[in-house]
Order: structure tokens, then C-alpha cells, then sequence
């Protein structure tokens, strides 16, 4: 998990490199500026979808198959739900978002550019998520893993592409960055070795009891992030103060700082599945050991 964690940070971080060696230091800036958002929103999403499939290893380790492809289904269909509520209004209050954050006008339109096709593409970040919270919460961390590093290969190759040879700018890194989510997300549900991924037909569909259960795991997880993004959000509009040469100081060291911080992130998820599944079978000792 920490290393799944490690790479997918990696997504922000080449763009950020390569924006910054290929597109100039303002630009580096620009994305750099929208950091704290993407943290906000991703953040939010990741944390609902993890706290949407504690269900799914509670009931795997209570050896309740239907149940937990019944709870994958409905639990699919509510991160459905969730990205396109996000999607509308993170694109509709954009522009209002980052004037609020004070961000600098000669750094305003790339970072507009970044952040809107990002949030364009929630779907796509979301599907990955979603995929791979399902696998982590039946034990299998490694598949994850694999597509992930085939995700990271492909957005460092559309990175280039896009911005070096079609002159993209940093929207071309945005686009690399939900292409390669995307294409990561689609392969794990083409998987066929993972029936866990393919619920059937009468599993999907929305029961108000999971609903309510998995949005009351989903919601206080999500907001664990988003309320850490709120005080990154603040912290940024104040830099913003300073100038886009200071934003992109801070976004190159964010980016250490962010690769750091990732074995700890990974314990918490990787304790949160495995806790779930041994409440699965009321092996409450289990967990506290």
C-alpha cells in the first residue's frame, strides 16, 4: 500500500517536473497553485471511496460472498453518484475558488487550465480508486500495485507527448494525468481474474440500509482529508500573497515532503481494511493485537 501510495503521488509530481523543465517556472507555479484544491477534492473522494468498501471486507471476512458483491455494487453506484455531484460544482465554482485563494495573475489562467480539466476527470480518478479500494479491502494489495505502475509509466509518456510535441502547456499534463487514471481504472475492470470486480447483474443496484451504512463509514473519512484541505487551502492563499516564484518554491518541496508522509498514510488504510475484516468475524482481540 505504501508503495501503491508513493507512485500515485507520483502523478502530480512528474507533472510538476515536467512542466516546470519544459514550460517555465510560472507554470511550475500554476500547477503547484491548485495542489491544495486537488487535495481537497481527490482527498475527499479517495477517503469516501475507502470508507465505502469497509463494508465489503467486513463481510468478506465473515465469509458472506453475496453480501459483499451486493455491497460492491451499491457501493459502485454511489461513487457514481458522488463524481458527478463533484464534478458539476467543482467546475462551476472554479474561477470563484481560485480568486479566493489569491492566486497570482500571471500564474491565474494556466492554473485554471490545470485544475479544470482535473476536475473534469474526477470520473476517471474516482474509477481507479474505486477498483482498487475493493481489491485492498479482500487482502490483494499487489494487483493494485501493478496497474498503478503501468498507470505511472503511461502518464509520464503522455506528459511529454502532450506537452512537448503538441505544445499543450500544463493542460497537457492534466490531460496525461486523467488519461493514464483512467486507462488504469478500465484495465481493473476488464481484470477477469478478480470476480470480486464483476458483482453481476442483480447486485447493481442502490438499498437504502448499505447506503446509509456505507455513506456513514464513506462521510467521516472523507472529511478526515478534506478538513486537513482546508487549512492547506488557507496556507496557500497566503502564499499566494507572495508571488508565483515563492508558489513554485513550495510546490517543489511539497512534493518531497508529500512522498515522505506516505508510510503513514498507508498503515491507516491498511489498518481500516484489516480491522474491518476481523470485525467481520467479531475477532475483536484480533484487532486489538
Amino acid at each position: 500500500v505504501a508503495i501503491g501510495n508513493i507512485f500515485q503521488q507520483l502523478y502530480n509530481t512528474v507533472d510538476s517536473i515536467i512542466v516546470g523543465r519544459f514550460v517555465g517556472v510560472g507554470a511550475l507555479a500554476a500547477v503547484g497553485s491548485t495542489g491544495t484544491i486537488m487535495f481537497l477534492i481527490l482527498g475527499f473522494l479517495s477517503g469516501l471511496t475507502s470508507g465505502f468498501t469497509v463494508l465489503v471486507s467486513q463481510r468478506f471476512g465473515a465469509g458472506d460472498i453475496k453480501g459483499m458483491k451486493r455491497a460492491v455494487g451499491n457501493a459502485a453506484l454511489l461513487a457514481v453518484i458522488v463524481s458527478a455531484v463533484m464534478t458539476f460544482f467543482s467546475m462551476v465554482f472554479m474561477k470563484q475558488l481560485l480568486t479566493l485563494m489569491n492566486t497570482p495573475a500571471d500564474i491565474y489562467q494556466d492554473a485554471y487550465d490545470y485544475i479544470i480539466v482535473i476536475c473534469g476527470g474526477i470520473c476517471c480518478n474516482v474509477l481507479y480508486n474505486m477498483m482498487a479500494a475493493v481489491l485492498r479491502a479482500v487482502g490483494n494489495s499487489k494487483v493494485p500495485l501493478y496497474f498503478l505502475l503501468v498507470s505511472v509509466v503511461l502518464n509520464c509518456g503522455l506528459d511529454l507527448f502532450l506537452i512537448i510535441v503538441w505544445d499543450m502547456g500544463v493542460a497537457g499534463a492534466a490531460w496525461a494525468t486523467i488519461i493514464s487514471q483512467g486507462v488504469s481504472g478500465v484495465l481493473f475492470y476488464v481484470y477477469k481474474k478478480m470476480e470480486i470486480l464483476h458483482p453481476g447483474k442483480g447486485n447493481w443496484k442502490l438499498e437504502h440500509m448499505l447506503s446509509m451504512q456505507q455513506l456513514a463509514i464513506g462521510i467521516p473519512m472523507a472529511l478526515q482529508f478534506s478538513i486537513t484541505a482546508v487549512g492547506a487551502i488557507i496556507l496557500q492563499s497566503a502564499l499566494n500573497l507572495l508571488g508565483s516564484v515563492m508558489v513554485a518554491a513550495y510546490t517543489a518541496a511539497s512534493k518531497v515532503e508529500q512522498v515522505v508522509t506516505q508510510p503513514f498514510l498507508a498503515m491507516g488504510a491498511t489498518m481500516a481494511t484489516y480491522s474491518a475484516q476481523n470485525m467481520g468475524i467479531a475477532d475483536i482481540k484480533r484487532i486489538r493485537k
